[in-house]
């Protein structure tokens, strides 16, 4: 990263990022030999090559561009790009068309590198910033690179490209980055000022969303706006305005709940998140002009989100989808037990069970954990060898508190 008082390194040649062919010749073909065959986490399969084993080497980068899904279970499609300063090839980059769980730790959706006798002029900033646009054109909102701890150029260059620090590990540095850089807000412009002394978090179910509230809220002597905290509205609702909220409060055979088909299930869900949110910034409205912070578990959509307050004061927590499904009646959560005294009642509760396991699956798909995580707002994992404090401080750091 790039300290105070250094001076950041422009790019003064024209370049031109160019997608890796077959016909490519002798000049990519050096310029790969210069770059080592691994170095700070980056590798080049094509160093130490012969020229004609470089010609097959093309070949198969160009049918892995090409392929869909993951091939032998683990490999995903990705393009490989070389920039150019004033016609020669300077640096390589690799756009990985999607994320896998390992991939989301370590390598990312780019990753790139700039031959030894081109570093220090900016080049690798540029080759990132051309990288993003080629991943928007594959549908990437925002694109995860993990760079080394030790490798301050890169982590600066994807910084300096609008990226937000998600997390750091003993190795490596998790930043994501927006694919259009000049349409995001930065962190403390005057967007989404209608909140800027309020912080938010939203995420997946058992990420440990609540527990950060509650302690950031404690160490910083302000308000915690816990789970469900918009319950104390509930009992005024009207069920013609809030009939997704009300159905529950005024249900008299609960067992009419848990015999709804996962569609149903599905469409209840989204259905209180909205009117959730509703509430919510009717709550929230009333807290602004304290004095002190505000830290919210809030179900107030990412899109919402990014209209109401700085995207800095927004963290995304997220957890393996399985294990809200997986662990769902294990928390020694009273609404929790009573729904599965209730399933255990029924004529066939396998059968019950597997049907309002489906509905789980639905509200915690694949598909709404990939929205939270390209939302744009840095993200946290669940990490179970992290410890409480270390996530707090994780957190603090995301919100600029430290």
């Amino acid at each position: 990263m790039l300290g105070p008082r250094e001076k950041r390194k422009e790019v003064c040649a024209v370049t031109e990022l160019r997608r890796l062919s077959v016909n490519d010749g002798r000049d990519v073909y050096e310029m790969l030999q210069a770059i080592p065959g691994e170095e700070n986490g980056l590798v080049n399969s094509a160093n130490g090559l012969s020229f004609e084993e470089f010609r097959g080497w093309l070949a198969k980068k160009q049918r892995d561009s090409e392929q869909q899904g993951l091939v032998d279970g683990w490999k995903v499609p990705s393009t490989v790009f070389w920039l150019y300063a004033d016609g020669v090839p300077v640096g390589f980059g690799t756009v990985r068309h999607f994320l896998t769980d390992a991939l989301r730790r370590q390598g990312g959706n780019i990753g790139y590198g700039i031959a030894p006798g081109f570093r220090g002029k900016g080049y690798g900033r540029e080759l990132l910033r051309l990288l993003l646009k080629e991943a928007r054109a594959l549908g990437i909102d925002r694109a995860l690179v993990t760079i080394h701890t030790d490798n301050l150029a890169s982590q600066g260059g994807a910084l300096s490209n609008g990226g937000v620090i998600a997390e750091k590990t003993e190795d490596r540095v998790l930043i994501w980055v927006p694919t259009d850089a000049d349409a995001a807000p930065a962190a403390g412009s005057g967007a989404g000022s209608r909140f800027s002394g309020f912080y938010f978090v939203n995420g997946t179910a058992y990420a440990g969303k609540s527990t950060l509230v509650r302690s950031l809220a404690e160490k910083y002597g302000g308000v915690a706006c816990g789970e469900n905290y918009h319950d104390a509205l509930l009992p005024e609702l009207d069920p013609s305005e809030f009939p997704c909220l009300t159905y529950t409060r005024d249900l008299e055979d609960w067992h009419e709940f848990i015999r709804r088909s996962p569609e149903e299930y599905e469409r209840w869900f989204d259905g209180v998140s909205l009117e959730c949110e509703r509430l919510e910034l009717r709550i929230l409205e009333g807290l602004r002009g304290r004095q002190k912070p505000v830290f919210v578990d809030t179900n107030i959509s990412p899109d919402t989100l990014k209209r109401i307050a700085p995207r800095r004061n927004v963290l995304i927590l997220l957890a393996d989808p399985e294990i809200s499904v997986r662990r769902f009646f294990e928390r020694p959560d009273r609404d929790k037990q009573f729904l599965y005294r209730l399933i255990l009642e029924e004529p066939d509760p396998e059968k019950a069970m597997e049907n309002y396991r489906q509905g789980l699956k639905r509200i915690n798909s694949r598909e709404r954990y990939d929205r939270f995580l390209r939302s744009g707002f840095t993200v946290l994992f669940r990490d179970e060898a992290r410890s409480a404090g270390q996530t707090l401080a994780l957190a603090e750091r995301a919100f600029g508190l430290v």
